[in-house]
């Protein structure tokens, strides 16, 4: 019954085995509904998180990526959390936690990844040190890559990828795609080269609304419950005094 109302685009209210439901969720105290649509769609008007106004932090902890890289690859992780902060996740150091969690070389995957943000109690920005290529006969990525989970929508998977691909424009930063399947959602990562995620998303507006919708489901979803426990606090941290540093702020749309 819950399949067959799915697939006639039929959204329910009960929560479970349901991804989209119209029931109240704890985000909705935060972020109300329709501002979660208009934050999805661009059109945000709440007035813009200002980085630089958070309390001083003070002297601050090393993360452990920032112990075992070199200073140009940390400048490209700091790099892409911190857009993943300002420009995807919504109001961050509001649903810090609560909704979303940062960790700082997952101890599982110690060996392949630097950082990884997870909305919900699913990962959406993680940051790999291998060269990747999940897709044979497409733009090689050279050295690191990293990958943000987006939302194909209401859009039929493939069709969504091709879609993509076909709007690439020469010169753009060479990007990949796959499909990852989790429980309940199924995902886009675009791959692209480590240090360049704002480029990638200023050079497709599209790809940026399906990176914001994908988290903004999730944390709607689930809370960070799962995760919590190895939430960096260092790392977090280290993303805000960066933002502080060049001005950043959560951005009106």
């Amino acid at each position: 019954m819950i399949a067959e109302q799915l697939n006639e685009q039929q959204r329910l209210r009960n929560r479970t085995f349901n991804f989209d439901s119209s029931e109240h969720r704890p985000l909705d105290l935060t972020i109300s509904v329709d501002e979660q649509k208009h934050w999805i769609q661009e059109t945000w008007v709440r007035e813009a998180y200002n980085f630089s106004q958070l309390p001083n932090l003070g002297p601050l902890p090393s993360p452990k990526v920032q112990r075992s890289t070199d200073a140009e690859t940390y400048a490209k992780i700091l790099a892409d959390l911190s857009f993943a902060l300002s420009d995807i996740i919504p109001l961050a150091p509001d649903t810090e936690k609560e909704f979303w969690t940062l960790t700082d070389l997952p101890s599982t995957n110690r060996n392949s990844r630097y950082a990884a943000i997870n909305t919900g109690v699913v990962e959406m920005l993680v940051l790999l040190n291998e060269e990747l290529y999940p897709v044979v006969g497409v733009d090689h990525l050279p050295g690191p890559s990293g990958f943000l989970n987006v939302s194909p929508g209401d859009e039929n998977t493939i069709d969504f990828i091709t879609a993509m691909r076909k709007a690439k424009k020469p010169g753009q930063v060479p990007i990949q795609f796959s499909i990852h399947r989790y429980k309940p959602i199924e995902a886009v990562p675009v791959y692209y080269p480590l240090g360049r995620l704002s480029d990638v998303m200023h050079e497709r507006p599209e790809s940026l609304q399906a990176a914001r919708e994908f988290a903004v489901k999730n944390m709607r979803y689930r809370n960070g419950e799962l995760f919590r426990r190895f939430h960096s606090r260092a790392l977090t941290d280290a993303v805000y005094q960066h933002l502080s540093d060049v001005g950043g702020t959560t951005k009106r749309g």
